[in-house]
C-alpha cells in the first residue's frame, strides 16, 4: 500500500515539534527512502523556529527535486535554497522563482554538499542570523561512497556552524544499509532521532528519542 502525502500531513500535524527549534539537530530514520523525504519536507515546512530551508540532495532526480521545491513553496516556506546534482535530460531546468541553487557535480561528496549548504545558509541569513533549517537526503548515500570517519567529521563541521547560526538540520539515514558501529558513531552527533514504522495497514507512525546531543535539552 502506498502511503498518501496526506498522510504525511496528518502525521506532522499530531506531533509536538519542539524538536524542531533552533539549534537542534535531527535525525531521521525508518520507513523507506521515499517516507523519509516527505516527512523531511514536511518538517522543513513546519520547524517552528524557521522562515527559510535549504534542501540538500545526493540524488540527481530532476523531477523529485522540482517536487521538492514546489512543496516548500506552496507552504510559504521563504527563502528556499536547493543544493544538488541534476542529471540527463532536463538537468538545465529552471527552478522556480525564489528558489536559490547551488550546483553539485554529478554523485556529490562530501566537501560539495558541505561547501554548497553552509554558503546557502550564510547567504539566506544575510549575515543577521534569520532563522532556517537545513534538510539532507541522505547521509546513506554519502556513508556508501565515502568511509565513515570522513561522513562523520562532514556532520560534525556542518552541524557546529548550523547550530552556531541558529539553524536547525535534519538528516536522513537508512540504518539497514550500514553496520552497527558506524550508525552509533553517527548518532552520538545528533539531539534526537525520529523513528518513522510502517504498520501492517500501510500506516505510519513516529517515534522521537532524545539521544544526548549538544542542543538536547530544555
Amino acid at each position: 500500500m502506498t502511503i498518501s502525502d496526506q498522510h504525511y500531513d496528518t502525521l506532522t500535524d499530531s506531533m509536538n515539534l519542539s524538536f524542531l527549534r533552533a539549534g537542534r539537530v535531527v535525525l531521521l530514520t525508518g520507513g523507506t527512502a521515499r517516507a523519509q523525504r516527505a516527512m523531511l519536507l514536511e518538517f522543513c515546512c513546519r520547524a517552528p523556529t524557521a522562515s527559510g530551508a535549504v534542501f540538500v540532495t545526493t540524488g540527481a532526480d530532476v523531477e523529485a527535486s522540482k517536487a521538492a521545491c514546489d512543496r516548500l513553496l506552496a507552504a510559504g516556506v521563504d527563502p528556499v535554497g536547493f543544493v544538488g546534482a541534476l542529471e540527463g535530460e532536463g538537468a538545465q531546468v529552471d527552478f522556480p522563482d525564489g528558489v536559490h541553487y547551488r550546483p553539485t557535480p554529478p554523485s556529490p561528496g562530501v566537501p560539495d554538499l558541505g561547501e554548497g549548504a553552509l554558503s546557502l545558509v550564510d547567504g539566506l541569513a544575510g549575515g543577521e542570523g534569520a532563522p532556517v533549517i537545513v534538510g539532507v537526503d541522505s547521509l546513506s548515500d554519502l556513508l556508501a561512497a565515502e568511509d565513515v570517519q570522513m561522513v562523520y567529521r562532514f556532520v560534525h563541521i556542518l552541524t557546529t556552524r548550523l547550530r552556531n547560526a541558529g539553524a536547525t538540520a535534519v538528516l536522513t539515514l537508512d540504518e539497514s544499509r550500514h553496520d552497527d558501529r558506524d550508525v552509533r558513531t553517527l548518532r552520538r552527533l545528533f539531539d534526537h532521532d525520529v523513528s518513522l514504522t510502517a504498520g501492517p495497514d500501510g500506516s505510519l507512525s513516529a517515534s522521537v528519542e532524545a539521544l544526548g546531543g549538544d542542543g538536547a535539552d530544555g
